[in-house]
């Protein structure tokens, strides 16, 4: 029988098409046991759930959803897309940021996700409508308190130090964000360099502030996300323009007691920051 964790997990998957087993426990398995997740993960392997790809004695296990689960997902109208080709190293990167931050912000009682669209769902939603180019992330949170900060909205740009900078340029040069934001607010950049140093940093940071209208935030994969919510504590708490620093997160909805022992979370899509939120 699923629990409700189970439930949000399958979700997750859901969305997520694949996930490494880190970015699982961390969401759904914090404060427990190691081998309790282990178990927990190989009852609903076992069961047809979830379906484990191996990458290696030395990696971790990438998981989909298997038959039982797409089968779950199909009964209640949850969309769930075809896994990604292999390696699929950058969207497991997007994966990777998404789980972290959700993670980071479950108990945070000052702001709340409202929209995490990865590319592949934004791809999938402007499917011919001729929008040339999409972040790899669009980000919306807002305060759990309303009047007491503006939506804070941001595009997410995940680089894996694999392309050239003027492969960033080019994408910057052609972006609309009003195919992905709504409204006249402003939307701020964040770049996360996975496996970068500090040279290529300093040149990703100098590209943005001269190629981004507004805010920029461009940090090391390894600094992801306390550095942002550090910045994010920082600002003030006043409805005013977004600030340089400012920082974007996702978070899941759920109860922060409950998040810490992996227990009470919410089944729905939308605690992963559905489109829906808007």
């Amino acid at each position: 029988m699923l629990r409700p964790r189970d439930e949000a997990l399958l979700c997750a998957l859901a969305r997520f098409r694949i996930a490494r087993t880190g970015d699982l426990t961390e969401l759904f398995f914090r404060g427990v046991r190691r081998d309790t997740a282990s178990a927990r993960l190989r009852r609903l392997h076992d069961s047809g759930f979830i379906e484990a790809r191996s990458a290696g004695l030395s990696e971790q296990n990438v998981y989909c959803l298997g038959p039982e689960g797409l089968y779950w997902a199909e009964e209640r109208g949850i969309a769930a897309g075809t896994p990604p080709l292999e390696p699929a190293s950058h969207h497991l990167a997007i994966v990777r940021l998404w789980a972290r931050l959700a993670a980071a912000l479950a108990a945070n009682e000052a702001m709340r996700l409202t929209r995490f669209e990865p590319d592949w769902e934004l791809r999938a939603k402007l499917a011919g409508s001729g929008a040339p180019v999409v972040p790899d992330a669009a980000i919306e949170i807002v305060p759990r308190q309303p009047g007491l900060r503006a939506a804070i909205r941001i595009a997410l740009e995940v680089d894996l130090t694999t392309e050239r900078l003027g492969a960033l340029r080019r994408k910057l040069a052609v972006y609309e964000v009003s195919r992905i934001f709504a409204g006249s607010d402003p939307v701020s950049i964040a770049s996360v360099l996975v496996g970068a140093g500090g040279r290529r940093l300093a040149s990703v940071r100098s590209l943005l502030e001269r190629a981004w209208r507004s805010e920029t935030h461009v940090l090391l994969g390894s600094e992801w996300p306390a550095a942002l919510l550090q910045q994010l504590h920082r600002a003030p708490l006043a409805d005013t323009p977004i600030g340089k620093g400012k920082a974007m997160a996702a978070t899941l909805r759920s109860d922060a007691g409950s998040q810490r022992q992996g227990e009470g979370l919410s089944p729905s899509c939308s605690s992963l920051g559905s489109a829906d939120d808007e």
